[in-house]
């Protein structure tokens, strides 16, 4: 039984498609970090003013009010770009299976991401700011 390699091309447009994929999910993924830290900042205040004085609560009203439609308007936002992040974790499963044509993989990547996760969240996440072999190293 022999063994056909996709074609060098195919295997470095692909490779190229997948760090643009895996670039764009850092990205939103930051992004949504720091909408859910923002979320949490907002929560904690609405918080401290709804624990506060009688008279600081008259005062506070109209900044609670503002408040509460910034946090319903970024959880929105959060709940979309959870959607879109989940569209391109498909997409690049999917571009996975189309460009190999063996289908080695079959799936077990997805699984294995998850697993790593926890474990790459405490690392900031790839945005251009040194060579990709310093952040590999700081990451392995």
């Amino acid at each position: 039984m022999s063994f056909r390699r996709p074609h060098l091309r195919q295997r470095r447009i692909c490779e190229e498609h997948k760090a643009k994929l895996k670039k764009k999910s850092y990205h939103l993924h930051s992004e949504l970090q720091t909408e859910v830290d923002t979320n949490r900042q907002n929560e904690r205040k609405i918080e401290c003013l709804e624990n506060a004085s009688e008279k600081e609560i008259v005062e506070l009203k109209s900044e609670i009010s503002s408040l509460k439609s910034q946090l319903y308007q970024a959880r929105k936002d959060v709940r979309d770009k959870e959607k879109y992040i989940s569209t391109l974790k498909k997409q690049l499963v999917e571009s996975k299976k189309q460009n190999n044509p063996l289908n080695i993989i079959k799936g077990r990547c997805l699984p294995v991401l998850k697993l790593m996760a926890p474990a790459l969240a405490k690392f900031l996440p790839y945005i251009d700011q040194e060579s990709p072999d310093d952040y590999l190293d700081k990451v392995i």
